[in-house]
């Protein structure tokens, strides 16, 4: 049965690229082994409140007219506040 990195993977168009954030070892690495060698994937094994911001909201600049879809499993993740406002002011031109 088709989880959600591998349905992601698979949508047609695709999208430009993937971000996967997993704190488990394990995980990530059965995360990096489905994307095979794409160049379009990344795979993260660390805090997703560090790797967001670090790492995927720069890449979704509204300014260079990036947008992103982020989806986030419930299972084991903690979201600060500060990650939730920074993806929320993503949508924002420079000029508000």
């Amino acid at each position: 049965m088709e989880g959600s990195p591998l349905i992601a993977l698979n949508t047609n168009p695709p999208f430009h690229e993937y971000h996967f954030i997993d704190t488990e070892p394990r995980r990530a690495e059965q995360l990096r082994k489905l994307a095979g060698d794409r160049p379009d994937v990344f795979t993260y094994s660390e805090d997703c409140n560090k790797v967001l911001l670090r790492e995927v909201f720069p890449r979704a600049r509204y300014g260079d007219y990036r947008r992103a879809l982020c989806l986030l499993d419930p299972y084991n993740i903690n979201l600060t506040w500060q990650v939730i406002e920074a993806a929320g002011k993503l949508g924002q031109s420079r000029s508000s």
